[in-house]
């Protein structure tokens, strides 16, 4: 129905508010005990998030973070959580590559001038990080999102995408990060006779607390 394909190609369009398309954080996992607080923000859609990391061990680290828009006539409330697994890791934070598999779990609500559009989405990316001097890191992040979108007037409909993001972590000081990242993403929709949606979303995020070269520096 037109009804149904509007209501996918407007959340497909919009979930890039979603925080499974950046993840604002290094391929160098955070030290067993070592915890980092975040803030974020994204655009096209203005979605401001609050996050928390913490290294459940040397090789496993958690991650939490939620934020939302609110404005007329436009909402969005999102959340995520992941599990950042450390496939590779650099001598040293300052050279060297560092690779690390991120699987997470999201949930997003877009309203614009109707029924909200829900959707729980599964991602998975593979993050590439290399030490550029300084504490600094150059992070590509190919990835890949399944969404189940849902509102009152249709019936679930998955939708999958797929892209790459590129980021920078600056290392501002021992213990604060200044990441700008960008991540562009395809949707192979289908609207009327219209095939595939390409989505791009560049986000600022500010990491506090341990750096994740901490432990390898001591």
């Amino acid at each position: 129905m037109r009804t149904e394909l509007v209501a996918i190609v407007v959340a497909a369009a919009g979930a890039l508010g979603c925080a499974s398309a950046t993840s604002l954080c290094t391929a160098r996992n955070l030290a067993e005990g070592e915890t980092q607080l975040g803030v974020g923000l994204k655009a096209p859609w203005p979605v401001a998030e609050v996050g928390i990391r913490r290294g459940l061990t040397d090789r496993i680290e958690l991650g939490a973070q939620g934020g939302g828009f609110v404005s007329r006539p436009l909402t969005m409330v999102s959340a995520l959580a992941d599990v950042k697994a450390q496939l590779h890791r650099a001598a040293t934070p300052n050279v060297g590559w560092d690779l690390a598999l991120d699987p997470s779990v999201g949930y997003e609500s877009f309203e614009a001038t109707g029924a909200p559009i829900r959707s729980v989405n599964g991602g998975l990316a593979l993050l590439v990080g290399h030490g550029i001097g300084n504490g600094h890191q150059v992070v590509l992040g190919p990835r890949m999102i399944e969404s189940l979108l849902w509102d009152a007037n249709s019936e679930p409909t998955w939708v999958p995408s797929w892209g790459a993001s590129l980021a920078v972590a600056f290392a501002v000081s021992n213990r604060v990060q200044l990441i700008p990242e960008c991540t562009v993403m395809y949707s192979p929709v289908t609207y009327n006779t219209k095939q595939g949606i390409p989505m791009a979303q560049c986000a600022l995020g500010v990491l506090v607390g341990n750096g994740p070269g901490d432990a390898a520096q001591r």
